[in-house]
Parts: C-alpha cells; sequence; structure tokens
C-alpha cells in the first residue's frame, strides 16, 4: 500500500494518508477540499503558510522509517496528552467528547504509520 505524507517545511510534523488526492489537497491548504478530516485540516490551519512538500512512500524503506517514528511519536504523544485533559473530572462533557475526537483522529495517524515497522514496535515503546 502506497503512503503519502505531507510535510511542513522543516519536516518536523507531517500528515500522513494513503489517498493520494487527500495529500495533494493538505499540501496546498485547500482546507474545502479536504473532505471534512478534522486532522488534515488541523495540519493546514497549523502549516499552511508554508512551503509543505509531499512525499510518496511506496513501501518500508528503512531511511525514511525513523523520520516516520519521530511522526508516528508525535501522534502518539498527541493522543497521551488529550486523553489526560478528556478524563478531567472536572470538564464539561461536551469538551471530554472534543478532546477524545481530536485524540481519535491522532490515533488513526499512529495506525496508519503503524505500517512502516515491524509487529512490536509501538508508539508506546517509543514513548518510553
Amino acid at each position: 500500500m502506497t503512503h503519502w505524507i505531507v510535510w511542513n517545511n522543516a519536516k518536523t510534523e507531517g500528515f500522513a494518508t494513503t489517498d493520494q488526492q487527500l495529500a495533494y489537497e493538505v499540501r496546498k491548504c485547500a482546507e474545502t477540499n479536504c473532505g471534512g478530516n478534522e486532522l488534515a485540516l488541523m495540519f493546514c490551519h497549523k502549516w499552511g503558510d508554508e512551503d509543505c512538500t509531499t512525499e510518496e512512500v511506496p513501501s518500508m524503506q528503512p531511511y525514511i522509517v525513523e523520520g516516520l517514528r519521530a511522526l508516528r511519536l508525535h501522534h502518539w504523544q498527541a493522543v497521551l496528552r488529550l486523553r489526560a485533559y478528556a478524563a478531567d473530572a472536572d470538564m464539561r462533557k461536551s469538551d471530554s467528547e472534543h478532546y477524545n475526537k481530536r485524540a481519535n483522529f491522532h490515533l488513526t495517524q499512529v495506525q496508519l504509520l503503524n505500517d512502516f515497522f515491524p509487529i512490536g514496535d509501538t508508539a508506546e515503546h517509543d514513548n518510553g
């Protein structure tokens, strides 16, 4: 399966997808063409004024894996942080649902990126 990763200019954050058209829309930050994908929209809001690039990754390639490891860890840490916010007992239910929804989008990115790693090589392990 081919993946596309849209990188910010410094290649410190990226958006991964198996949808080539979505990657194209995210790279050019065409928010109205992102099909309501909240994570794509968040990436556009954060990095839309930069010269983002798209990288096609047809299969696991060792020279790419470490960059993907950092990206997967970034999304995993976002999952943990957002789930912790959602678990706050003092939070309104609507806010808790919002944080859980955002966490689920990041978890989807973690799961997508897991395709590049051997079984047992997890973001949880990288988080140490």
